[in-house]
């Protein structure tokens, strides 16, 4: 899969987030509005009290959530993986409340979504790949109805003398 959902609890200051895939500057890291994930049908994948982490189906993903990118800076660690830096008050003084909660000691609980953008122009590339194929085959079937049964030759079987 090419995206993650991640819900991080009670971030304050800086915390690191890794993601164990080999590193690409296309995997980018959005934001969810707070309120509306509860609801998701997701698969839970990893899970403790301070993170929970599941793996959404693009159409639920597409449907269910409203997201923005929060222009986190993307680093290698280790040279192979891929690291975000989350600040909480960066986080708060970029996106509206609604996307985050505030907790009463002034932590933040986020819900992130990690997705890897050049996926999404592959399966562009994929619908038009599609259409493309069935033009052509389109016109290949026609051509081949065309030559086996030329109009005229029907026209001059069906005239009466």
């Amino acid at each position: 899969s090419t995206t993650y959902n991640l819900t991080i609890k009670n971030i304050k200051d800086t915390q690191e987030l890794t993601l164990l895939d080999t590193f690409h500057p296309g995997w980018q890291v959005r934001i969810n509005q707070f309120k509306n994930r509860s609801s998701l049908p997701c698969l839970v994948v990893a899970s403790s009290p301070r993170f929970l982490t599941s793996q959404c189906t693009k159409d639920t993903i597409q449907h269910n959530l409203t997201s923005q990118k929060l222009g986190l800076e993307h680093y290698p660690s280790n040279n192979k993986f891929n690291k975000w830096l989350i600040d909480s008050n960066y986080i708060k003084s970029k996106v509206a409340q609604d996307y985050y909660q505030l907790n009463p000691d002034n932590t933040i609980d986020v819900d992130l979504m990690i997705t890897f953008e050049p996926q999404k122009n592959y399966t562009i590339s994929q619908y038009i790949n599609n259409i493309f194929i069935l033009v052509a085959l389109t016109y290949l079937i026609s051509c081949f109805i065309i030559d086996k049964y030329p109009k005229n030759s029907y026209d001059s079987k069906n005239q009466i003398n």
